[in-house]
């Protein structure tokens, strides 16, 4: 007879194990953060910035959550190159996401998507700023712009999985 639950604490270990050894490896500083100009990203880093992907098919349950398809119109608008979105004051931005917070479905609130939407108006604010002070050309820009579009990506990507781990009914078996 298979012990279950001896081969569960022998995987559990096993990733642990890995894991650990992932956490050595040192972490380079990231150059938006400290704001110094650094060398280029290796090609497969250029490959994700230079072609984000903005998912707008998301799932149906959330098509009455209007403020979402706000923050979706603003995103692909600046992923298709139309900046001038940015034009609109940051009080504009304020209230999209405080609204994005406060109607937030129940089936999608919790914390992890709460702080994935708090990312997205950190970049937002960002990329607002940057624009209104005509960088709209530079390096900055373009790398806060691809932030800004791979943040949107994780937090779509947060609300799938969310969705899924509450579909999912687990019962347990005496």
């Amino acid at each position: 007879m298979i012990n279950y639950k001896f081969i569960i604490r022998i995987c559990f270990c096993l990733s642990l194990l890995i894991g650990a050894q992932s956490c050595n490896k040192s972490t380079e500083k990231d150059p938006i953060s400290t704001g110094k100009q650094t060398t280029p990203v290796n090609s497969s880093d250029s490959d994700v910035l230079s072609n984000p992907i903005v998912i707008k098919d998301v799932d149906p349950s959330l098509s009455e959550w209007i403020e979402f398809k706000e923050l979706n119109l603003l995103i692909t608008n600046i992923a298709n190159g139309k900046i001038e979105v940015l034009e609109g004051s940051q009080e504009m931005l304020r209230d999209l996401f405080s609204a994005l917070v406060v109607q937030i479905p129940e089936s999608v609130n919790s914390n992890s998507i709460i702080s994935r939407i708090k990312v997205l108006e950190t970049l937002a604010y960002k990329l607002n700023v940057e624009y209104g002070n005509n960088q709209n050309n530079s390096i900055e820009f373009e790398l806060t712009r691809d932030s800004l579009l791979i943040a949107y990506s994780n937090l779509i990507f947060q609300i799938t999985k969310t969705l899924e781990k509450k579909s999912q009914f687990i019962s347990k078996i005496n």
